[in-house]
């Protein structure tokens, strides 16, 4: 080691060797191209620059590579990473000067629509004549669609909005109400109207300055049934099927934090009422003084599920309790059945990724209950939660930042809360006065307040804010050419509007829109089917090959297959559910509405009490066990309330399966396990098959040979 620092000494030292050194390293490098080049800084030119300038009057010799530069000073967007376009401008100077280097230029898109590329030229043009905005010249396009852009109805404030002052309010029945917020959610709502109503046929991408409006936008979405899903700073953290599950975990090693019970109880995994909850709170109230928790005064099936879940945590490893957890209380099903179509796919990603992170934490074993309950609330913190993905035609609504969407494109960008508060000025900043040409910083300046700098730091604080105006621009432009076809603008009315923002540079150039209705699309407003509609699709369902063996069918029979259990675990077949199993199973219409037939026969059908939670008192979807080294899956496995025998359940979407010798073995297989995991006597569990046609049909009481069981959800 001493040598080599030795050896390293020298090289620095010699810049003759140094020299010979570097170009034998370099003599495999015969190309260098650097991509984004507007987003470098200066310390990162600087380096380069120190090897590139190596190379300065050597020639088009072997020893020196090849550079190509790109970048577009038009799209630096990352000051706050100290990157500067000026950076970009240096780097062609020099280029120029010691490489005798090429300037090409290009202002020609294949990307936007001509309606597009109308306002970006327009709103560009016109900040380069009343901004001084440099290095913008016309933009044509390849594209041959005219497209459009639009402006929707701006959000207007009322008369309570417009008021800064704080009216009386009686606070014991009145909640406090944020104007700000209030008028930020019916932006949001409009918005969300509009992409339901019009823009299903392609890719859809929302775009706004800060993360704020997106969690605002994604719940309108969400209400409105329509996919959405938040790219940046999505943790597993901010989901909310994880903080319920992460709220129970604390309520079984703290027991008298009433909150997070609380938060348990009102989740799907209890689905308590606010009437369960004021007798609850009555009934502390009549313990008064004796302070008792709502834990302690629970009593029923609740105590008696958590009190057995606390246990598993206390002596199971971490990992095992938990997944037992889910197995006990079915809560992925719960979740699923609870919640709107389009957050189901995303919320059960998320429930199995927090599965999956408890293994992450000392493999899921060798940790006490508590210290896996923070080492968990920790853990989540950082994790990022799945993203959904989008299906082949862009139906998963896509949220972004301006600085999150640089590179993405889609059919219609949706530029959200264009008109925001101007920002206020910083406090506790600093100041960098770093020019591209300085191998160092001439100025370092701590500023205290941006609203009263001292003397010395004003020409600084001057040329920053005039980047700040720059890097404001180059966001419009970025945020602009994302859309391939439609650009919408979208405003709420700010208290003290600034005319340099997109709303007051695009709505006069873009195409009034009317107020979007109610969407088609609304989830909670899908009719259910109708008699008549059985009717007509029944003929379909009979021609389709579910259950034909012909190789052409097999595919299309496992997707349909597929699609049915989705429908079934959902226990849902309204439209926005069936949409997306045709989506995601690539089903054609008729198809999908044929799955959506059997569905809602076979949940409406004789076998409709399987899924009456008043019938039963335990239940599970797609239930996993590992038996005889074979792994198994049962479709839905129940206990009924009353006569406590287990059922389990296999759906099959012909209408006699109980002919067929291999299903009746694997419904046999099915009992077997879970009598030997559950300790039951064969007689106690019956075995059905629950038909296409909404059938039940019943196999008897299996009895089998035992063998060795191991249940995967508890290992």
């Amino acid at each position: 080691m001493a040598d080599l620092e030795r050896a390293g000494m020298l090289l620095l030292s010699d810049p003759e060797l140094s020299g010979a050194v570097q170009e034998r390293l370099d003599w495999k490098l015969r190309h260098v191209m650097i991509d984004e080049f507007q987003d470098t800084n200066p310390l990162q030119w600087q380096a380069m620059h120190a090897w590139l300038s190596s190379y300065a009057g050597s020639g088009g010799g072997q020893s020196r590579p090849s550079l190509f530069i790109v970048g577009d000073p038009k799209q630096s967007i990352y000051r706050f990473r100290r990157a500067d376009p000026r950076v970009f401008q240096a780097a062609q100077r020099f280029m120029k000067s010691a490489f005798d280097a090429a300037l090409l230029s290009c202002d020609h898109t294949r990307r936007s629509a001509n309606a597009v590329l109308e306002v970006v030229n327009a709103a560009m043009l016109q900040a380069t004549q009343a901004d001084g905005y440099q290095g913008f010249r016309a933009h044509t396009t390849e594209s041959e669609a005219a497209g459009a852009a639009l402006c929707l109805p701006l959000i207007e404030r009322t008369k309570k909005e417009k008021s800064k002052g704080a009216d009386w309010r009686n606070s014991l029945v009145t909640p406090r109400e944020d104007a700000e917020q209030t008028l930020k959610e019916r932006e949001a709502e409009q918005a969300a109207r509009w992409i339901a109503n019009h823009a299903g046929a392609g890719s859809v991408m929302v775009l706004s300055k800060t993360h704020e409006p997106l969690h605002l936008m994604q719940q309108g979405l969400q209400r409105l049934g329509v996919a959405a899903s938040k790219l940046e700073k999505n943790n597993l953290s901010d989901v909310p099927a994880v903080q319920d599950v992460l709220a129970l975990l604390c309520v079984l090693v703290s027991p008298h934090n009433d909150l997070d019970l609380a938060r348990a109880l009102k989740s799907p995994l209890f689905a308590w009422s606010d009437a369960q909850f004021m007798q609850l709170r009555g009934a502390q109230l009549a313990a008064m003084p004796t302070k008792k928790s709502w834990f302690d005064l629970l009593d029923g099936d609740v105590k008696t599920t958590l009190l057995r879940w606390q246990t598993w945590l206390a002596q199971m490893p971490p990992h095992d309790a938990l997944q037992a957890m889910y197995d006990d209380g079915d809560v992925l099903s719960a979740y699923a059945k609870a919640l709107p179509s389009a957050v189901q796919a995303s919320a059960h990603a998320a429930l199995q990724a927090l599965l999956w992170a408890a293994l992450q934490v000392d493999g899921g074993r060798f940790l006490t209950a508590y210290r896996f309950v923070r080492a968990m609330r920790a853990k989540v913190q950082i994790m990022k939660a799945p993203a959904v993905a989008s299906s082949a035609d862009g139906a998963v609504v896509q949220l972004l930042t301006v600085h999150g969407a640089k590179g993405l494109e889609a059919d219609t960008v949706l530029l959200l809360h264009s008109d925001p508060e101007p920002r206020k000025a910083q406090s506790m900043t600093t100041l960098i006065g770093w020019s591209p040409e300085e191998s160092a910083p001439h100025a370092f300046i701590f500023l205290q307040s941006q609203s009263s700098p001292p003397a010395s730091a004003k020409a600084l604080l001057e040329e920053e804010l005039r980047a700040q105006e720059i890097e404001e621009l180059n966001s419009l432009y970025v945020a602009m050419t994302r859309a391939r076809q439609t650009l919408v603008l979208s405003a709420c009315e700010a208290y003290n509007s600034k005319p340099t923002t997109a709303w007051h540079r695009l709505h006069a150039l873009c195409q009034l829109a009317g107020a979007p209705q109610v969407s088609t699309f609304n989830a909670a407003a899908a009719p259910t089917l109708q008699l008549r509609t059985l009717a007509r699709l029944s003929a379909a369902v009979q021609r389709l090959p579910i259950d034909d063996e012909d190789a052409g069918a097999v595919n299309l029979a496992a997707q349909m297959g597929k699609a049915l259990h989705r429908l079934l675990q959902w226990q849902s077949v309204d439209d926005a559910s069936v949409a997306t199993v045709e989506r995601e199973f690539g089903l054609s219409r008729e198809q999908a509405q044929a799955t959506q037939v059997r569905a809602d026969l076979m949940l409406h059908g004789e076998a409709a009490w399987l899924w009456d939670e008043t019938k039963l008192s335990w239940q599970a979807n797609e239930y996993e066990l590992f038996h005889a080294g074979r792994s198994l899956r049962i479709d839905r496995l129940v206990q009924h309330r009353t006569t406590h025998t287990w059922w389990v359940i296999d759906f099959k979407s012909a209408t006699h399966p109980q002919r067929t010798a291999s299903l009746r073995e694997q419904l046999a297989n099915y009992v077997q396990a879970v009598s030997e995991t559950r300790g039951l006597s064969p007689t106690q569990i019956e075995a059905a098959f629950v038909t296409g046609d909404g059938r039940l049909v019943k196999c008897g009481r299996g009895v089998a040979r035992r063998r060795g069981v191991i249940n995967s959800n508890n290992v």
